[in-house]
């Protein structure tokens, strides 16, 4: 009774959070008393729904303090995330030191910042600009960020490091070895799937991706690290340790590499939900992934309410997990289990999920993307760990960096050959747009088709 009551706790927050975020009566929720007759349950649900709707009207009114819009100020700040280092100019997260704003600037490739730097701009502050259809603002205010200022003059003071920078240094090492070992677009691809940078692989690679339904494959996602953490604890076990040993260095490395990457949303979940499993095992524990799933989003929501509407990462992660934890199952019971099998069913199920939000937010749907996954996902149990030895045999051993990286470099040639080739495919790739009407269309007879077919197949 409590694994319910727990249940349903998560489940009204994220509901709360839902129905304030798409501006929806709190009312609404006294519907639930006609239809169900548990009491307690309901009450429970209710109560947190409401705490979830009062949790995003707070985080809202950050954005009220907020009243610098198009001055002309001088500031100093401290640039407060990574730079990435691809693209043809700096995106820098500056934090103003006086009023602890934080500011998106827009400035020159060169010369060339750091995370730490402490700087002096000289510009025009304002408010994002919204184009098209997309809400600039909103994807901006999901990371605290609503001021923005472009082209400023910048004065560099001093550099402030603290343990992070010592982690980024380590981080940029790797990238100076990929990219001595490997020539691009090679390079790049390493850099996307090993460091997590969003902007080192080209346009054109991206593109192909894209078409080919590949893009998850580039993003640091929930499959590197259950990929690199079980790597990590064989390797603890390996060396002697027990498993309850393995526990926390396993953790630790975890949280580590999903911090040095850049907290991307679909890691965040990822190494929410595998810390929670590694929990519960150590503590004979064996929550069901549903639950897990649901613990992930409402702990995730409750640090950032935004992320259910402005965040695509969090949206298309929690459904490519609901496609894996409950559409995938029914899938396997229905057409056979296999290795083949499974990964087109996985494929299947999650294209069934998330095309809908990628053609309403993008226009396009992979036609391709099963026989592009089938083709593809595979490979990367053995390309990680391979960049990863590569790179540390490299940083031993350098003058031999491009031998080490030679089944990787093999490997990594496959996969953009592969997709470069998949994305000429004619029809590979549908360009359409559809309405936020037909996407919850969709996902009302999506959810009503899963529970017959259920139903039946039982």
């Amino acid at each position: 009774m409590l694994a319910s009551l727990f249940l349903f706790a998560n489940l009204g927050f994220i509901t709360g959070i839902l129905l304030a975020s798409f501006s929806v009566s709190k009312y609404f929720l006294l519907i639930l008393f006609l239809r169900f007759k548990n009491f307690k349950i309901i009450l429970i649900f209710i109560i947190f729904a409401l705490l979830g709707t009062w949790r995003y009207e707070i985080y809202q009114t950050k954005k009220s303090n907020i009243n610098l819009n198009n001055q002309k100020i001088t500031f100093t700040g401290r640039i407060n995330e990574e730079i990435d280092p691809g693209g043809k100019y700096q995106k820098l997260i500056v934090k103003d030191l006086k009023n602890n704003n934080l500011v998106l600037v827009t400035t020159d490739k060169y010369p060339e910042l750091k995370y730490g730097d402490v700087i002096e701009l000289i510009g025009t502050i304002e408010a994002p600009t919204n184009w098209s259809e997309f809400r600039y603002d909103r994807y901006l205010a999901r990371y605290d960020i609503y001021l923005q200022m472009a082209w400023p003059k910048i004065k560099v003071i001093k550099n402030n490091p603290d343990f992070y920078s010592k982690l980024l240094n380590i981080k940029s090492n790797v990238y100076q070895i990929i990219n001595s070992a490997l020539p691009e677009p090679y390079a790049g691809l390493a850099n996307a799937l090993l460091l997590g940078y969003k902007n080192t692989l080209d346009e054109v690679e991206k593109t192909a991706f894209s078409c080919c339904g590949l893009s998850h494959v580039v993003a640091i996602s929930g499959s590197h690290l259950t990929l690199l953490s079980a790597l990590a604890f064989n390797f603890l076990l390996a060396l002697g340790l027990s498993s309850h040993g393995a526990f926390k260095p396993v953790v630790i490395f975890l949280w580590l590499y999903t911090i040095l990457t850049g907290l991307q949303t679909s890691a965040l979940r990822s190494a929410v939900m595998i810390s929670l499993t590694l929990w519960g095992k150590k503590n004979g524990r064996g929550d069901s992934g549903g639950r897990l799933l649901f613990v992930t989003a409402a702990i995730m929501l409750f640090f950032n309410p935004l992320l259910f509407r402005d965040d695509l990462g969090f949206q298309l992660s929690f459904l490519a997990m609901i496609a894996l934890i409950y559409f995938c199952p029914l899938g396997e019971k229905i057409f056979g289990k296999g290795n083949i099998k499974s990964v087109i069913i996985l494929t299947i199920a999650s294209q069934l999920l998330t095309w809908p939000i990628t053609a309403y937010n993008f226009g396009t749907f992979s036609v391709i993307a099963p026989l592009a996954n089938l083709l593809i996902v595979w490979l990367f149990a053995w390309l990680l760990p391979a960049m990863l030895v590569a790179s540390f045999l490299s940083w031993l051993i350098p003058i031999l960096n491009v031998l080490w990286f030679t089944p990787s470099y093999f490997m990594l040639l496959y996969v953009i050959k592969t997709g470069d080739y998949l994305a000429t495919i004619p029809r590979a790739c549908l360009n359409f747009q559809i309405s936020w009407q037909f996407v919850i269309f969709y996902y009302v007879i999506l959810l009503i088709s899963y529970f017959c077919i259920k139903k039946i197949s039982k």
